[in-house]
């Protein structure tokens, strides 16, 4: 037992040879979560299935409450309660796109939405929305970075919204899987004439590192040794959360 949890420790701890350090402008690396009394909604995408009121729509079948143009991607999940009081539409350049993180090759865009309840929006409520946001992607199981700025107000839909920029990190706790890449939250409260207010997720992947696992069983011996010779353990993406941002800031709007 002690051998094993000696296995665990040494593989967190030890980074790839070319893991990302963090730019000198961002926090460091830790699990951070939104205080329970100011969550957002009780929407989270990984469990679709099992909350009984969501009910997922094709893609064009549902009039969504707000426009969105994000260059070369398209919209591929729509989710809702029954009565559309709360929901997530996911945006991807796949029109297949999933939730795994195979699959965010060039970004995903999140624009979740609720009631709105019209809180009072002083900065730590806020704070909360975004941290919160910041976690959606993930279920909290990721690391973030801050951006040491923190909360900036941004003019979104023509009027004051809110933007935090972090990093996240996700490992496997052998240390032989890591994830990297740029995330950006954004709040936009409902105006006094709007039904919701909004949380819009932008995400990109810029670092990913595995080892060829299997299923190199299904190949000859020479095939599994051909592949475990030539696997790319670590493989870097361009970073686009700059464009994807512009992206939202610039086309998201009620209608």
């Amino acid at each position: 037992m002690t051998s094993w949890l000696l296995l665990v420790i040494a593989g967190i701890s030890r980074l790839p040879p070319n893991f990302p350090e963090l730019p000198s402008d961002y926090t460091k690396w830790e699990y951070i979560h939104s205080e329970p009394r100011h969550i957002f909604y009780p929407l989270l995408p990984h469990l679709l299935a099992p909350l009984a009121k969501m009910k997922a729509h094709k893609s064009d079948s549902l009039s969504l409450s707000f426009d969105i143009d994000i260059p070369g991607f398209k919209k591929n999940r729509v989710a809702s309660d029954t009565t559309f009081d709360y929901g997530y539409a996911q945006y991807s350049k796949s029109s297949t796109a999933s939730s795994a993180f195979g699959d965010i090759e060039g970004g995903l865009v999140y624009v979740f939405w609720r009631l709105s309840q019209k809180d009072t929006l002083n900065p730590e409520i806020i704070r909360n929305y975004l941290i919160y946001g910041l976690n959606l992607y993930d279920l909290g199981c990721a690391k973030l970075a801050l951006n040491k700025t923190g909360v900036e107000e941004v003019i979104i839909n023509n009027s004051p919204s809110f933007r935090l920029r972090a990093m996240w990190w996700q490992s496997q706790c052998d240390g032989s899987i890591h994830d990297v890449g740029s995330v950006t939250c954004y709040f936009v409260p409902a105006e006094e004439n709007e039904k919701h207010d909004f949380i819009i997720l932008c995400l990109t992947r810029t670092y990913h590192r595995s080892p060829p696992f299997a299923p190199l069983e299904e190949y000859t011996q020479e095939e599994a040794d051909s592949i475990r010779a030539n696997w790319e353990y670590e493989k870097t993406y361009p970073n686009n959360i700059r464009q994807l941002e512009q992206a939202v800031e610039q086309s998201f709007r009620v209608k």
